[in-house]
């Protein structure tokens, strides 16, 4: 079993038992199970729970008011503890919260959205505000869910002869009513690379993301492109610098939608910028010191957050400079 606890999202807890996906009267009959888990996602925000200061998934027992008002869109696996697992759409929207503090940003929703069949402790949250906060299976957990639910909620319909799709295999597969063309589960795969020149990295920012937030540089991977090649382009692409000795370091699961990101170091040949600003906000080099210091205080200027590759690779690249 593949462990990532560095890394949202991506520890590879789950035993997704596909061999059984098929078997629809033995997935009906696990579903029933007293030891189900039971995942619940509105809008893209999955149910959680928060007891002792504790966040973590909120588990409803199959004829909880909630799960019947909700469609079960996936068979998702087996826990650790052996625990069979289930995705569920929830039909009905909830009420909004009145926390004062509950206010849309673009990057991330901070609203906490409650039910009135649920108590207090659970809500519909945003994964990206408990991005380093989960616990490692809960992460996995909830980072494939969301994952899947994002693949259905924007393949209601075939590709090819706009008819609604239905789904098969667990929720795995989905097929056409008409043509009954078959349309899988996607991944994009995305690139992120940590560029590297005479002892600083080059860091960039998002319009959309928190003011003052830095992080790696980034781009989707083309059709018949190299991982090496997306890197050159992206990396020329955004900030006009060229690069060699491109070499992969790690990967993460990215459940925004549903990515795949692959993390790798790259050297620049040269150091003078020419940014896109149609492509990215800002960027600039930082020197390691500079981004020690930014991990300890308080300042206008942050970092990539932990749980995220882009931290990973920034700390990787700190510790091998020591």
């Amino acid at each position: 079993m593949n462990t990532k606890p560095d890394l949202a999202f991506s520890s590879g807890t789950i035993d997704r038992a596909s061999m059984l996906r098929k078997d629809m009267a033995l997935i009906d009959r696990l579903a029933l199970k007293s030891n189900v888990l039971n995942i619940v996602i509105w809008q893209g925000k999955v149910l959680l729970e928060t007891k002792d200061s504790i966040i973590k998934l909120s588990n409803l027992p199959s004829n909880h008011k909630l799960i019947n008002e909700s469609e079960r869109l996936a068979f998702l696996g087996f826990t650790k503890k052996k625990s069979p697992v289930f995705l569920h759409a929830l039909k009905y929207y909830p009420k909004k919260s009145d926390d004062d503090n509950n206010e849309k940003v673009k990057f991330i929703d901070n609203t906490e959205d409650t039910h009135p069949y649920l108590t207090d402790e659970s809500r519909f949250i945003d994964l990206r505000k408990v991005i380093n906060i989960l616990n490692e299976e809960d992460s996995n957990l909830c980072g494939t869910a969301k994952s899947l639910y994002e693949w259905l909620d924007g393949n209601r319909y075939c590709s090819r002869c706009g008819n609604e799709n239905s789904i098969i295999e667990s929720g795995w597969e989905l097929l056409c009513s008409k043509c009954e063309s078959k349309t899988f589960p996607r991944t994009d795969p995305v690139v992120i690379m940590l560029i590297e020149r005479a002892g600083s990295v080059l860091l960039g920012r998002s319009s959309l993301w928190p003011q003052g937030m830095y992080s790696c540089l980034a781009g989707f991977l083309e059709p018949g492109e190299s991982i090496e090649d997306a890197v050159s382009r992206e990396t020329f692409e955004e900030v006009g610098i060229r690069v060699k000795s491109i070499r992969y370091i790690t990967n993460q699961s990215w459940p925004f939608p549903h990515s795949l990101m692959i993390g790798c170091f790259a050297t620049a040949t040269n150091s003078n910028l020419t940014i896109d600003y149609n492509e990215i906000e800002d960027a600039r080099w930082f020197k390691k010191e500079e981004l020690v210091s930014l991990r300890k205080t308080e300042t206008s200027i942050k970092v990539a957050r932990k749980g995220t590759i882009a931290n990973y690779l920034i700390d990787k690249w700190i510790n091998e400079r020591v």
